[in-house]
């Protein structure tokens, strides 16, 4: 099959993401205007546990973090939501997108359509606010030449 989760290029991708994303969301649940987006991004193995510290893996640098997909390239479309990622509890190596079609809260606690988020595996299906839960996973697949 050759699918995976996908891994956001450029700012083209991740607009592209974000707004089939809201639209999925105006589709499928009219009355809910935020969640996220399951991607492959993931924190890299050396930038875990006792290693989070390390030069270039403390929490919010961007290149704690890789796309898991085997074909996305540069770490530009890394771009967090305020005061993340914090790799709470030295557990949250996913990321995820935020899809909003406006800005969301302040400060540490705001969003921006498309930024991203770090998760742990387990919750990130189930968040307790709706800016956090899951409505989508996006998934790519190698262009055939």
């Amino acid at each position: 099959m050759g699918e995976f989760l996908s891994g956001v290029e450029n700012e083209h991708e991740k607009n592209w993401i974000h707004e089939k994303g809201v639209h999925l969301l105006r589709h499928h649940h009219k009355h809910i205007h935020q969640g996220a987006l399951w991607i492959g991004g993931r924190r890299r193995p050396g930038c875990l546990g006792v290693n989070k510290n390390k030069a270039g893996c403390v929490p919010w640098a961007p290149h704690a973090f890789e796309w898991t997909d085997g074909f996305t390239t540069g770490r530009s479309q890394f771009r967090f939501r305020p005061g993340q990622p914090d790799y709470l509890h030295n557990a949250q190596e996913f990321v995820y997108m935020h899809i909003i079609d406006r800005p969301y809260g302040k400060g540490d606690h705001g969003a921006t359509p498309g930024s991203l988020d770090d998760v742990t595996g387990d919750t990130a299906m189930t968040g307790k606010n709706t800016l956090q839960f899951v409505r989508g996973i996006v998934c790519g697949k190698r262009a055939a030449r």
